[in-house]
């Protein structure tokens, strides 16, 4: 059947994907923010709907009935769930920025301005504030730090026992360890600590990804009760291992595969086995992380150890194909990521571990001049590896879920902190960004109040902040280059302003607020549980409140990439439906996502 298309171009394309984007917008920014509210989403099919305020969670179940405006949802989606992937946290500021970098570059391009020097002027300007985030963090020395405290005060949306039980598992388990976040089974939110196996080795392909929505949300394949098989050379056959996989398939466990290589058509019949809809084979493959093979060795010979198996190697004169299970480790938890993987709780012997633990820190001991040390002290470390696990409770299983989206962004964001440092919260650290550019500009500031000042003064119902640059004609109040100046500096605060937006309290207004920072640089924002929430306030001392900088860094950088292909689009195609159509067309849309997501 020939696919017809309706085709917008020039203005009307752009219009399309920015109608498609602002309803993206409106529902991720509402949740910003300690006074952010929640989002709550249907199941398609059965069950309860879903409360969160998780913007990666709500921006990846938007779908609208206009096929065209649902293009720009899903482009705006782009550069929220890559910063959400890169530093684990970050979605609703990427979707603000990006969103409002669009909006502000569309207002010069409507009216006539040159478009590609519109996209330019923003291009470099961005590039600009980029370059001078990058020097605003404030490294940390470890999670007992006050910094790191208030970044999971943040990021735990003022959840104090959530921020501690984060924190708590960090300590435990070492800063550099793998930390995940599971639903407590007593109800109650608590830290633990677990032995895990870590590998700087991911699923050799993405097709190895879990298939519920934890794991689709996080890029991940979580494991439980693995078998653990080790496989130390390339397999071309995969054939000749159908009987022994089979015996594996048997136990109804899931099943990781190491192995130095899939060569052939091995990898295929993998994959298609695994996303067989009748009786899957439930198995993930990765690869050794060196390239040395001599270390490759020596780590199979650790994995074996510490998961109470066996290497299964061509030495031993079995064939393939008349392989069995005797070989075969096992550990609690397995969690494969595209470029690590941590077995958890693995089957061996504790003895026996602390046995190879004492002959490599012997051998380090008698050899100090050996070239080898930094190897074993790698597979010591590797040995003792520790994995830490907040368990979130809650009274009802939709709060233990919807805190439990918060414990996943608290961890992202602690280390995030440990690797980038920290920067002011609260939206001021963009402010800082702002004022610190333009330091040497001594009418830039004034400018900025001033034109601030002309949109609260101005009489109309709903104005935004791409509303300043152009009075009631039309007409710029700036020259082109002052105007993108303020243009870039308006996009940068307009976090700051929806998060105020959001948590204001009756005295507060977003724009006097910002106005209020511009000329008072020192003042904070606080929690005040009389009025509900967060409120501005102009004569306290800040309480300790920081973002971590990846997570700004990333936003800002992905938040420009998206935003400069919506600008430089002139044509858009989308699908063609009926009015009559389109409903149902919308609810089997949602329904093919949440069941290629897990989530029916």
């Amino acid at each position: 059947m020939l696919v017809k298309n309706n085709v917008f171009f020039g203005d009307d394309a752009l219009s399309k994907l920015i109608e498609g984007m602002g309803i993206l917008h409106e529902a991720v920014s509402r949740t910003l923010g300690p006074g952010g509210l929640l989002c709550v989403r249907e199941k398609v099919m059965w069950g309860y709907p879903k409360t969160t305020k998780d913007g990666a969670t709500v921006a990846r179940n938007i779908f609208i009935d206009d096929a065209a405006a649902q293009q720009g949802v899903e482009i705006l989606k782009e550069a929220a769930l890559r910063t959400c992937d890169e530093a684990g946290d970050g979605t609703t500021t990427s979707t603000i920025l990006a969103y409002h970098l669009v909006k502000m570059a569309y207002e010069d391009i409507r009216r006539g301005h040159n478009r590609k020097a519109v996209i330019y002027a923003y291009k470099r300007h961005v590039k600009k504030y980029l370059d001078v985030l990058k020097t605003m963090g404030e490294m940390v020395p470890d999670v007992k730090d006050d910094k790191i405290r208030g970044v999971a005060s943040i990021a735990s949306n003022g959840d104090t026992e959530l921020a501690d039980a984060v924190l708590d598992a960090f300590g435990q388990a070492g800063e550099q360890a793998h930390v995940t976040v599971e639903l407590s089974t007593t109800g109650k939110t608590y830290a633990e600590v677990t032995h895990g196996f870590t590998l700087d080795s991911g699923f050799i392909t993405p097709q190895f990804m879990g298939k519920s929505p934890e794991e689709l949300s996080k890029g991940l394949r979580i494991m439980h009760d693995a078998l653990i098989v080790l496989f130390p050379f390339s397999l071309s056959r995969i054939e000749n291992m159908t009987r022994f996989l089979d015996k594996l398939k048997s136990t109804g466990k899931e099943i990781l595969l190491i192995t130095n290589n899939l060569e052939g058509n091995s990898l295929a019949s993998l994959v298609a086995n695994y996303h067989r809809q009748d009786d899957p084979l439930k198995i993930c493959a990765i690869k050794p992380p060196y390239q040395d093979s001599a270390l490759n060795d020596k780590l199979y010979e650790d994995l074996a150890l510490y998961t109470g198996g066996g290497l299964i190697s061509q030495e031993d004169g079995i064939r393939v194909q008349d392989l069995n299970t005797s070989k075969v480790g096992s550990a609690k938890k397995v969690i494969v990521g595209p470029d690590k993987t941590w077995v958890i709780e693995g089957a061996g012997s504790g003895q026996a571990i602390e046995g190879r633990i004492y002959q490599l820190q012997q051998k380090i001991t008698d050899n100090p001049d050996s070239p080898d040390i930094e190897s074993w002290r790698e597979r010591i470390s590797l040995l003792q590896g520790a994995v830490g696990v907040v368990k979130v409770g809650g009274y009802t299983r939709q709060e233990a879920e919807e805190r439990k989206d918060r414990a996943d962004d608290c961890v992202h964001a602690v280390r995030s902190a440990l690797e980038e440092g920290v920067c002011t919260a609260g939206g001021l650290t963009w402010l800082k960004l702002v004022q610190k550019v333009n330091e040497d500009d001594l009418n830039f500031i004034e400018n900025l109040s001033e034109l601030l000042e002309n949109l609260v003064d101005r009489d109309e119902e709903e104005l935004n902040l791409w509303d300043i640059l152009y009075n009631e004609n039309n007409e710029r109040f700036l020259d082109a280059e002052e105007s993108y100046d303020i243009g870039i500096a308006l996009v940068l605060l307009s976090p700051l302003y929806i998060l105020i937006k959001n948590a204001a309290s009756y005295k507060d207004d977003p724009v006097e607020c910002i106005q209020h920072f511009l000329k008072t640089p020192s003042d904070f924002l606080r929690f005040d549980d009389e009025v509900g929430g967060l409120f501005v306030v102009f004569d306290e001392p800040n309480v300790s409140m920081y973002d971590p900088l990846k997570v700004l860094r990333c936003a800002l950088q992905n938040a420009w990439s998206v935003a400069e292909l919506i600008l430089n689009t002139h044509t858009l195609l989308s699908i063609k439906s009926s009015d009559a159509e389109s409903e149902a067309a919308v609810k089997n849309r949602m329904m093919q996502m949440q069941i290629s997501m897990g989530q029916m």
